[in-house]
């Protein structure tokens, strides 16, 4: 039997087969609506799943002249990029500190970090508006940027964690040689025993506190 038979197994089969439900239930309202921006609405309540008699703008325009899109798109733009960009700082940031470095308390924050995600938002409605409005950001672009925001931080520090943990399993063998030499304050004797560190080091390090990086272990 070939390796790509034996890939084709029943579950992955079974897999395969949700995932192209999954997916042709994702774009097939999407092109049901692309296709019905070009007709009029009586062919669209006549008609919801056919091809257009003709492709008509004029539901384009009306939009674009009437419908204000262009202050929309505007806001829409403003307040994605500001949310984002508070996500991806505070995420990035939160994420190095608790995936890299192991500290007191390390776990009980990343779990009450976490434990914005269990949170249901429809019990955060009243709170927040009661909160916007003491605060004097009701109806504006900023009331919407900080929600959006501490609503996507948990997931945000969530992914970044696991990614710069991941990274620092992964450069954490004892055969990988440091580009960077430590001094010997972060470095234990037990350490530098186990991954044979050798003597040399950056020159900002005072010669009295230099370590090496690690050298590769001998092989017999």
């Amino acid at each position: 039997m070939s390796a790509i038979a034996k890939k084709h197994t029943p579950l992955t089969v079974l897999l395969m087969g949700l995932l192209i439900l999954n997916t042709i239930g994702v774009v097939a309202p999407l092109l049901v609506a692309l296709i019905s921006s070009f007709k009029s609405t009586a062919e669209i309540m006549n008609n919801p799943f056919g091809l257009p008699q003709s492709l008509s703008l004029a539901n384009f325009e009306k939009v674009l002249g009437e419908g204000n899109f262009g202050v929309y798109f505007r806001n829409s733009v403003l307040v994605t990029a500001g949310s984002e960009a508070i996500i991806l700082s505070l995420s990035a940031m939160a994420g190095y500190a608790l995936g890299r470095y192991r500290f007191r308390l390390n776990g009980v924050l990343y779990t009450l970090i976490l434990m914005g995600l269990m949170i249901p938002a429809k019990l955060l409605l009243v709170p927040l508006f009661l909160q916007l409005k003491q605060m004097g950001l009701l109806d504006s672009l900023w009331g919407l940027i900080l929600v959006y925001a501490a609503g996507g931080i948990p997931a945000g520090v969530f992914i970044m964690t696991s990614f710069f943990w991941m990274r620092a399993s992964s450069n954490s063998s004892p055969w990988r040689c440091t580009t960077t030499a430590i001094c010997a304050s972060r470095c234990s004797t037990s350490n530098r025993r186990a991954h044979n560190c050798r003597s040399n080091a950056p020159t900002s390090c005072p010669p009295s506190m230099r370590v090496s990086p690690c050298s590769p272990p001998a092989v017999a």
